[in-house]
């Protein structure tokens, strides 16, 4: 048996368009393309519609690791999207590039976040199978839709020959063009659009759980192949036993966050907040649970998430009056200045004590944005 390692193609390049345009056509610019002459197409299928998150004003701070870490999202995106590709494909009259992007809307109100998987960079489909079920349904809802009122060309294209005056067959957005794909039999009636799924709290400590499982097996097996030291392996493994809660809570919250800011778990979902929507007001408290920081700002809040001043301002007076529940604001001074964070995350009753409080300061010095 042959053993070697290798890297998922999506990394350079995740959307290989240019292959299945090669195949298809060849030299792409000598087909037909216009509705009555072209004869051939490429299907776009792209389930990342979502914009890239943009750092606030003044980031990254001119440090290497800084940079590195806003630079690895950008070479993603990069990979994940060409816009000269994406173009085409949404000119109306170019029929040889089509493309099938999820739509999700409420009432006639395009949602914010499309698809449930989106989260984790687009990995969060591992963490609930009722994620990949939304997005299955989505999937089939949208497709539907895609052949309903889009894929079809005009009635002296010998492709959908033989369909002029059959209603049944055109397009409902232009009933000029004719179906390429119509809908007959079990696919006819409109698949309905998946209520949005939410994580249960049972469910994210099994996962917390199977992290820990993970890491208790790996992180030694890591620590032993970077040295054959048995000195450093015992100070890796004294290192493991010291910062894995710590590591492991970072994670807990990371994940967290992304959840609570997609409301994608169930018991942090908010109360309505006059004048300020249910997106804005979970971006804010997504920033309380990012573990970056120990303590926030509005400032801070609003630079990160790019609301007005004024909206985070009311979603965190708004979110200090709900005992019991696990978005409640906690309000405090530190350094001279008003910083808010989660009740579940506040400082211990040690930290108000003068000479231990600044022990533990020194030992790990509170971040605040």
């Amino acid at each position: 048996m042959n053993v070697f390692l290798n890297v998922d193609g999506g990394v350079v390049n995740n959307n290989p368009f240019d292959y299945a345009q090669y195949a298809l056509m060849g030299d792409y610019e000598a087909h037909e393309k216009t509705a009555d002459t072209a004869n051939r197409a490429v299907i776009m299928v792209s389930p990342f519609p979502e914009p890239p998150d943009f750092v606030p004003d003044g980031q990254p701070a001119a440090e290497l690791v800084a940079v590195l870490q806003a630079l690895y999202p950008t070479l993603i995106d990069q990979a994940r999207f060409k816009p000269a590709e994406l173009l085409t494909a949404m000119d109306p009259s170019d029929h040889s590039r089509f493309l099938i992007a999820p739509q999700r809307d409420v009432d006639r109100v395009e949602q914010t976040y499309k698809i449930a998987c989106g989260l984790l960079g687009g990995f969060g489909g591992f963490l609930d199978e009722k994620f990949r079920a939304h997005d299955f349904q989505l999937g089939r809802r949208n497709c539907q839709e895609f052949l309903r009122s889009i894929f079809g060309l005009t009635a002296d294209n010998r492709i959908v020959a033989g369909l002029e005056g059959r209603k049944e067959f055109q397009l409902s957005r232009d009933p000029a063009k004719y179906a390429i794909v119509p809908r007959l039999g079990d696919a006819l009636p409109e698949v309905a659009l998946p209520k949005w799924p939410r994580m249960r709290q049972a469910d994210f400590g099994v996962l917390m759980s199977r992290i820990k499982g993970r890491c208790d097996k790996l992180a030694p097996r890591f620590v032993q192949a970077q040295t054959a030291s048995r000195i450093f392996r015992a100070l890796g493994r004294f290192g493991l036993w010291f910062g894995q809660g710590r590591v492991l809570g970072y994670v807990r919250l990371a994940i967290l966050a992304d959840l609570v800011r997609r409301d994608q778990i169930e018991g942090w979902e908010l109360p309505d907040i006059a004048g300020i929507s249910s997106d804005d007001a979970h971006l804010v408290l997504a920033e309380l649970v990012n573990p970056a920081y120990t303590f926030r700002t509005p400032d801070g809040i609003a630079r990160t998430t790019h609301l007005s001043r004024s909206i985070v301002a009311d979603v965190l007076s708004q979110l200090q009056v709900h005992a019991g529940k696990p978005f409640l604001v906690w309000q405090g001074t530190f350094a001279g200045q008003q910083v808010f964070t989660l009740a579940s995350r506040k400082p211990g009753w040690l930290r108000s004590l003068p000479v231990i409080r600044q022990a533990i300061n020194l030992l790990e010095v509170p971040t605040i944005d």
